[in-house]
């Protein structure tokens, strides 16, 4: 769905449940791919008919967080905010928070969310993860305008992957990646940092690139690798 075609993706994932109706992950996904054609109404529908059967996946509730955001439902908002308390994923609420604050233009809030996610995900020791959502928040903040932040922002995120050893590769997909996916040579160019873009960029193709030979190689020596 990265390339945003929703279409193709809703027609798959409504094959996988046609096949398996229980099969969470395909319908949280249905319901993002039809969040990606406006078609929130339809979406809601299809997390319904989840919960109806006794599912009650996280993806369900931070799918039904942004629709209620978007149709300025704060009541029901916070009602799935509310379920992610105390939960491991709870972090990854406080960073969609983090977005749809910045989108709404009250960046005071999107900075107090995305530093609550950050920290949340440092206490459980998930340093990639506290990384990748500060890479979010100064992707955010370049995007509408804010370069100078967005620039400060990425020095220190280019400190704490030297100081965790932490690659860009080593970041896991944000819940919402499949709708955006920024990263850190994007929103290094975003900052006017072209030249740190480029030099990331390279060296990350370089990385994929030994990755894929590794596995090209595996593979023909073990048909059970994937």
């Amino acid at each position: 769905m990265i390339g945003g075609q929703f279409e193709q993706a809703a027609e798959a994932y409504r094959s996988a449940l046609s096949l398996d109706p229980d099969y969470s992950l395909a319908r949280t996904n249905l319901a993002l791919a039809l969040m990606g054609l406006n078609r929130f109404d339809e979406a809601q529908e299809v997390i319904k008919q989840g919960t109806a059967r006794g599912l009650d996946a996280s993806g369900f509730h931070n799918r039904l967080y942004l629709i209620a955001t978007l149709k300025g439902d704060e009541e029901e908002a916070k009602r799935h905010v509310d379920w992610y308390a105390g939960k491991p994923d709870e972090y990854q609420m406080r960073e969609i928070q983090g977005r749809a604050f910045a989108f709404a233009g009250q960046r005071r809030q999107a900075s107090e969310a995305f530093e609550q996610a950050a920290s949340m995900a440092q206490q459980r020791g998930l340093p990639a993860e506290r990384i990748r959502i500060l890479v979010n928040e100064a992707n955010m903040n370049a995007l509408f305008g804010q370069s100078q932040l967005a620039q400060k922002q990425m020095a220190t995120v280019l400190k704490l992957m030297a100081t965790e050893k932490v690659a860009p590769e080593d970041f896991q997909p944000s819940l919402i990646q499949q709708l955006d996916s920024p990263g850190v040579a994007w929103t290094l160019a975003l900052c006017h940092d072209s030249a740190k873009a480029e030099s990331l960029a390279s060296g990350a193709g370089s990385k994929v690139s030994q990755r894929h030979f590794a596995a090209e190689s595996l593979g023909s020596r073990d048909s059970s690798y994937a």
